[in-house]
């Protein structure tokens, strides 16, 4: 195998650029990257003196843009409308060009640091990033999850609480991350996290009026713990929707497809405080960065699949547990059957998109089961997680 590695691997490397240039061609041209005209048309809308956060505002200039999709919503908090200022004299098409650009940066970045954090094998980096889907599809829809999985890296890795704040100024979830660093009692990220924060949050006031910001905090993301994603129309039991609260929602459905009802909310704030609550119980004691990585790991999942939507994209952030996870068996050398457990949740998890709703097509009496192997995937692979942490091959 070792003669054959650096063949398998320059296969991998040329999968991934295959990966990308499909994505570029879906990118391309098209209406597809509708997170990508949120990020822009919120900005635009921000520079016109409209609030970003009224989804008419970014539909209004967008039409007048020549723009035929719908455009999402802006979800994401206000700092993150500084760190677009740059794309304020560029065109639509041109800011999809150079996101696209930076997430494959970023996705290159992060392969580095997990080989300088953990001492990854190569062939397992490859491997992972060639063949996650979830993560080529960040690219095809025009997320910015790759920015924030660097940045939970980088964090995570140098225990750089500012790395957290960023993360967490683009998507509020990564903030979950401090309570890791809590209960480990390591109170210096934690000060920089909470520091950054906020220097982020009063800088943002140079470019984001304080109503605008007061309607974020107290009107968007409150409507987050419901369903109510400031109006976006996208039903919770989505087949392409895997989150726990989505599995509640459909055997407790809610007065629309839009929200939940209240025994599913209630019984999802209960199960995911269980989830992320059990899970930082386990990190208490950290021996090692490769037990660190299994524990973070862990609550990486319960911070995917615990809010009301976990797209295909936001699976774009297990790559960090599966190769975390995979490193450590590479030390710990289970038994077979442990390895085909990791290999059957990561197939869960990274299964093409295409071929899941080809399956769901085709096999109607069993669409339940599969709309709910990738949340059983990253299940898996949290509880493996969190059983490799434990293991004493990880503590030098």
């Amino acid at each position: 195998m070792n003669k054959l590695q650096p063949l398998v691997i320059a296969l991998l490397v040329l999968g991934y650029v295959w990966g990308a240039f499909s994505a570029w061609s879906d990118l391309h041209g098209t209406g597809y990257a509708k997170d990508n005209a949120s990020y822009y048309y919120a900005t635009q809308a921000l520079n016109a003196g409209e609030n970003p956060y009224e989804p008419t505002a970014l539909e209004t200039l967008a039409q007048q843009d020549g723009f035929t999709s719908d455009v999402y919503p802006y979800l994401y908090p206000p700092p993150f409308l500084v760190g677009m200022t740059w794309a304020r004299p560029l065109g639509y098409a041109s800011t999809v060009a150079i996101l696209f650009a930076i997430h494959h940066v970023c996705v290159l970045v992060f392969g580095v640091i997990l080989r300088r954090w953990l001492g990854t094998p190569i062939l397992l980096i490859t491997g992972v990033l060639a063949t996650c889907t979830p993560l080529i599809h960040t690219a095809r829809v025009g997320q910015v999850n790759a920015i924030v999985l660097m940045l939970i890296a980088f964090g995570l890795w140098r225990h750089r609480g500012t790395s957290i704040a960023m993360a967490a100024m683009i998507k509020m979830s990564p903030a979950i991350l401090l309570g890791g660093w809590a209960i480990q009692r390591k109170w210096r990220p934690i000060r920089a996290a909470i520091i950054a924060a906020i220097v982020l949050t009063l800088g943002a006031l140079l470019v984001v009026p304080i109503e605008v910001q007061k309607h974020f905090y107290l009107t968007v993301l409150p409507g987050f713990s419901s369903g109510a994603y400031n109006g976006l129309q996208v039903a919770i039991t989505l087949p392409a929707n895997h989150s726990i609260p989505n599995v509640l929602a459909q055997l407790w459905p809610g007065p629309d497809a839009h929200t939940l009802s209240t025994t599913a909310q209630r019984l999802s704030s209960v199960i995911s405080l269980g989830l992320i609550g059990g899970t930082l119980i386990w990190m208490r004691d950290s021996r090692s960065p490769l037990t660190d990585a299994c524990l973070f790991g862990a609550l990486i999942v319960g911070m995917v699949v615990s809010p009301i939507f976990a797209y295909e994209h936001h699976f774009a952030f297990l790559t960090l547990p599966v190769i975390g996870l995979g490193t450590a068996l590479n030390k710990i050398r289970p038994a077979v059957w442990v390895w085909g457990l990791y290999l059957f949740a990561y197939a869960g998890i990274a299964w093409p998109l295409p071929m899941f709703r080809r399956a769901l097509r085709m096999l109607p009496e069993w669409s339940w089961a599969i709309q709910e192997t990738k949340l059983l995937g990253a299940l898996i692979i949290g509880g493996m997680c969190l059983w490799a942490a434990r293991r004493a091959e990880l503590e030098s």
